[in-house]
């Protein structure tokens, strides 16, 4: 029994992502065209490079300062991407993932669907423990660098641990009903 569901929600996850192909090809068109989700208000077409968008627009030229933030975003976002294929091979090489895999099962006494949600909270909670140090150089100490932010550290270490149990949330609200 417990093979068919987990049958039933690989097939179910499936489904839910190839849902999104469909939307993607309307917006579109295999004949190159982009379909434009807005209206024409003046009702008239007009011919001039301004109101058609053809007309050059003056681009200052990037500071210093922009060229190495955009260059150390890059890197970061080479250092996510390694992240992204490391992290989960690194779960299942070296047992970690059957290990909270045995501690769900135990704390849920068996049952599957608990044992499913009680997994998810604990990867989940691991990962941010894992991506913590990234996350504040990314989120608060380069913004700060640059001069982009100016929010508190205190707020910022808030909004982290919110948004860690947003996903704990939805999780029990899911798998509840």
């Amino acid at each position: 029994m417990i093979e068919v569901k987990r049958v039933v929600f690989g097939l179910a996850a499936i489904a839910g992502f190839g849902g999104a192909i469909p939307s993607a090809r309307a917006a579109f068109p295999d004949d190159g065209q982009v379909v434009s989700p807005l209206p024409d208000f003046a009702g008239k077409a007009s011919t001039s490079p301004e109101a058609t968008g053809d007309a050059p627009v003056m681009v200052p030229a990037p500071s210093e300062k922009a060229l190495r933030y955009r260059r150390g975003g890059n890197a970061i976002w080479a250092v996510e991407e390694i992240l992204s294929i490391a992290l989960p091979l690194l779960l299942l090489f070296t047992g970690l993932s059957a290990w909270l895999r045995s501690l769900a099962g135990q704390l849920a006494r068996g049952r599957f669907y608990p044992t499913l949600a009680i997994y998810f909270v604990l990867l989940s909670l691991l990962l941010f423990l894992i991506e913590l140090p990234l996350s504040y150089y990314i989120g608060f100490a380069r913004e700060h660098a640059y001069g982009l932010s100016t929010q508190h550290f205190s707020k910022w270490a808030s909004d982290q641990v919110k948004g860690s149990m947003e996903f704990s949330k939805k999780l029990r609200s899911v798998m509840s009903s």
